[in-house]
């Protein structure tokens, strides 16, 4: 081998980095790791935000889906204004708001929306079937859903008597850039109207 061959083996296996290309690569590694922590704290920041949005869709759909049946299993429902529901249904493991268990009986359900500033929110009570409003002998209020964006939910069209066609409508409004969201569905009676009050 000649010399010249052997200095520059030698001098290849002590190639390394420049002080230049370190601070070059520390930079970009930084810039990186920057980054990803970025993301990752807003991630963490904004999980309240979709998790109460997450709930409240959740509860409307199990308001929805509650009202669907219990609109299905009734004989009658009438309605006043978009903000409010009346049925008359059959109610499982109840009493018409008292606490004892048995089988489905025949309730008046109410469903009555109200708005609060910017926001409203429904409120569901079980009541016996004679009454043709809340009063004495229903079960507690409780809260059916809320952050809605307005009371106007139920849409009512009768048709021959005892028989009607009830929509509802969940919308909730945009936040933080997301779309608002709307809930969508309804049913229409089948079931001739029971004996009693309608």
């Amino acid at each position: 081998m000649s010399p010249g061959s052997r200095t520059e083996r030698r001098l290849w296996s002590e190639r390394g980095f420049t002080l230049v290309e370190m601070l070059i690569a520390t930079t970009l590694g930084l810039l990186v790791i920057g980054a990803a922590v970025t993301v990752f704290t807003a991630g963490i920041r904004s999980q309240p935000t979709i998790d109460q949005r997450a709930a409240q869709i959740d509860q409307a759909r199990s308001m929805s889906d509650r009202i669907t049946r219990e609109l299905r299993q009734g004989s009658n429902a009438s309605s006043i204004n978009p903000s409010q529901l009346m049925i008359l249904t059959y109610v499982p493991r109840t009493a018409c708001g008292a606490s004892t268990a048995g089988p489905d009986i025949r309730c008046r359900v109410f469903y009555s929306c109200t708005q609060s500033g910017a926001t409203a929110s429904c409120n569901r009570i079980e009541c016996p079937p004679a009454l043709l409003v809340p009063g004495t002998g229903c079960g507690p209020t409780t809260i059916a859903v809320t952050g809605l964006t307005t009371n106007q939910v139920f849409t009512f069209s009768p048709q021959t008597p005892g028989q009607a066609y009830v929509g509802i409508r969940l919308e909730f409004p945009a936040q933080n850039g997301d779309d608002a969201i709307t809930l969508q569905d309804g049913v229409a009676l089948r079931n001739p109207p029971l004996g009693g009050p309608s």
